[in-house]
């Protein structure tokens, strides 16, 4: 009898742990459905961007928002590249107040899932700080993009392209604050990486800006020229 208990008893734990595992795998498959449906509701509303179907285009990525929050998670970190879809979208057509909370929120997501140092928070210090540098906010600009450049400097596999990027939108920022020693310092770091990248256009902008004196430096022009061409927004 004691023999036939155990046995009913292995037989209903292994039962469980079958079913566990099932459970936890259905949820797991459940995760990367949605994680890839809303992955393709993005593409579908970077296209409509794109297409200067602006309208359509934050239609789109309200619903991909809402799609994320109810099936991912409202403080998910899956659902920031929709935030930040949506906040450039909504800059665009000069929604600029809810843009600046989206952004907001991103960056309180990530810090709050990964830390305030991981290099995971970059994109989105990035974000919140050439916002507010368009804006020509600049005392709430040059903090977040300094702790953006500092992680990336603190973490040796951090990509190339986003620590260009960093440099280059500090640069500008230094620029419109006639801060030139700081701004050519930055651009002393950044034309080796753009000839070890071969990137010709934007090797040719910033070897222009560090032979720029100080007092020929157009700041409205090159700031100008600069967000035209080679700030990297979350659409384009």
């Amino acid at each position: 009898m004691k023999y036939l208990v155990s046995i009913c008893v292995v037989i209903c734990l292994g039962g469980m742990a079958v079913w566990g595992y099932a459970q936890e795998s259905q949820t797991g498959n459940r995760g990367k459905v949605h994680e890839t449906m809303l992955n393709t509701l993005n593409t579908h509303t970077i296209m409509l961007y794109q297409q200067r179907k602006f309208a359509e285009a934050e239609q789109a990525a309200r619903q991909a928002v809402d799609y994320g929050e109810k099936n991912i998670g409202v403080n998910d970190p899956g659902i920031t590249d929709s935030l930040d879809i949506l906040a450039t979208i909504l800059r665009q057509t000069g929604k600029l107040k809810e843009a600046e909370g989206l952004l907001q929120r991103t960056l309180q997501i990530n810090e709050t899932a990964f830390g305030p140092e991981d290099v995971r928070v970059v994109q989105a210090l990035n974000s919140l700080g050439d916002f507010y540098r368009v804006q020509s906010k600049f005392a709430a600009a040059e903090p977040l993009l300094t702790r953006a450049l500092r992680i990336l400097d603190a973490n040796s596999n951090a990509s190339h392209d986003n620590r260009l990027h960093t440099m280059l939108q500090l640069a500008n920022l230094y620029a419109a604050l006639e801060r030139y020693a700081e701004m050519d310092e930055l651009y002393q770091r950044v034309l080796p990486l753009l000839e070890e990248q071969g990137d010709q256009v934007r090797l040719q902008y910033a070897a222009a800006n560090v032979q720029i004196k100080p007092t020929e430096y157009n700041v409205v022009k090159n700031a100008q020229e600069y967000d035209r061409h080679f700030a990297t927004q979350t659409c384009e």
